[in-house]
């Protein structure tokens, strides 16, 4: 009897992804330096007194490629599982024998593995599985007092696999929930749609209380999930003296797509760290263009992950180049897909980056994601230079002010409807509800 390789790949077994990160780069002809350095730390971990087998490895790979799964492979069962994983081959049933261990993400926090590394890991697995959900309680949920609450409800469907906290600014979370809602804010001009992100960020804020990034593995579905979030939020607002505001407090993925979309923001350094400086809304004209470039990738089928942009600096500054250039690990005529009036690719001149184009596209360190689309990461000193702004003193002020002015219109929304609500509940015990509100439609007719 058989069974499907992926099917062993687990919440338990993440040393397995990165061997078969492994085997990918290996087969794609990829810098191994970054893969390398995962597959090392991970399996110090859990085999302290050996050194990473690499050249038994490499062995396995090429039998496996050659003679499928046997006998001989059984010995070295995770690696077994990951080769044959990635080339989606079926292995005996027995070598589970082999599997009853657990590696999963809190084994790998509790043995200090690098936060990089285990975010990695984390987001590769998103892209293996399909019934995975990323729910993000935003600071206005308040996680903290509230996590006994979360934690209750989301155990009564599902496993909770990860979990992570960060710190973001209005800034960061106006940019995050541009890209958490870019599916929902269906706006055709999207000029309007910063009007509603910011009215969403400043929704979501609260003083000095971060996200909190859960993910779920939940094999009932979406329809399930969003049953618990609204569960959650009636909970909560029970609880919380802004109740019209209930629904502010988290946010679910509602389906496979959006969790790994979403996954590769918040669980990449990079792209977690530019959301508090970028300025998208600011040079509008040039964030439209990286929309018309990821649907230029899309309409021509194009790998998204296959593609960087070499424009970092114009989501900090005004861009004035004629032409947005790109670096692609594609074939020329592929590559050539991708170029308009707007777009080029800059392979002829590769040498500039002095690193290798699958080096920077596929190295975390090289690039962050934005909207969907990869960026030449900043040199350190340009890091220092666009990212100095936000550490000083007036900064900080602003985002004290922000939080200050979401109070203030949280009481006046709340004042506004316990005004209401008494005023029509007088209506009602005077028996002049139904009257009144027959006068004020007649006027509204007129």
């Amino acid at each position: 009897m058989k069974i499907d390789a992926k099917e062993l790949i687990t919440q338990d077994r993440l040393d397995i992804v990165a061997y078969m990160k492994y085997v990918e780069y290996k087969e794609k002809n990829y810098s191994l330096s970054f893969i390398k350095s995962i597959c090392i730390a991970v399996y110090k971990l859990i085999t302290p007194e050996e050194e990473f087998p690499f050249e038994r490895y490499n062995t396995l790979i090429e039998s496996i490629q050659l003679n499928g799964v046997d006998e001989s492979a059984f010995s070295d069962g995770a690696f077994a599982v990951a080769v044959a994983a990635y080339h989606n081959l079926m292995i005996p049933v027995s070598i589970l024998d082999n599997q009853n261990v657990r590696y999963d993400a809190a084994y790998f926090k509790e043995k200090s593995l690098n936060e990089d590394y285990l975010d990695f890991l984390i987001t590769e697995y998103i892209r293996i599985k399909s019934d995975l959900f990323i729910v993000l309680v935003w600071p206005f949920g308040n996680f903290q007092k509230n996590q006994n609450v979360y934690y209750e409800q989301f155990n009564l469907i599902s496993k909770i696999i990860y979990e992570k906290k960060f710190n973001l600014s209005y800034n960061g979370l106006v940019n995050l929930c541009l890209q958490v809602y870019n599916k929902s804010i269906r706006l055709k001009i999207l000029e309007k749609r910063h009007l509603v992100t910011r009215e969403k960020a400043l929704e979501c804020i609260d003083w000095n209380k971060p996200v909190t990034a859960i993910i779920i593995e939940c094999q009932q579905g979406s329809d399930t999930v969003i049953k618990t979030k609204e569960e959650i939020r009636k909970i909560i607002k029970r609880n919380v003296m802004h109740s019209s505001a209930y629904a502010n407090v988290m946010h679910a993925t509602d389906n496979s797509d959006e969790t790994l979309q979403v996954a590769r923001v918040i669980f990449h350094k990079n792209s977690r760290e530019v959301l508090n400086y970028i300025k998208p809304f600011i040079y509008f004209d040039f964030y439209k263009k990286i929309r018309d470039f990821y649907v230029t990738l899309e309409d021509n089928n194009l790998t998204v992950e296959d593609f960087a942009l070499d424009c970092s600096r114009g989501l900090y500054e005004p861009y004035t180049k004629e032409k947005i250039e790109f670096i692609t690990v594609s074939d020329p005529n592929t590559a050539r897909k991708a170029e308009n009036t707007m777009f080029v690719c800059n392979q002829a001149d590769i040498a500039h980056y002095a690193k290798a184009p699958e080096e920077i596209l596929f190295n975390p360190d090289n690039y962050f994601v934005f909207n969907e689309v990869k960026f030449i990461a900043l040199s350190e000193d340009e890091k220092e230079h666009f990212h100095a702004d936000n550490q000083t003193f007036y900064s900080k002020l602003f985002n004290k002010f922000i939080f200050l002015l979401a109070q203030t219109l949280r009481y006046i929304w709340e004042t506004k409807l316990w005004v209401r609500n008494l005023f029509i509940n007088l209506l009602r015990l005077t028996r002049t509800y139904n009257l009144i509100r027959k006068m004020v439609n007649k006027i509204r007719s007129a």
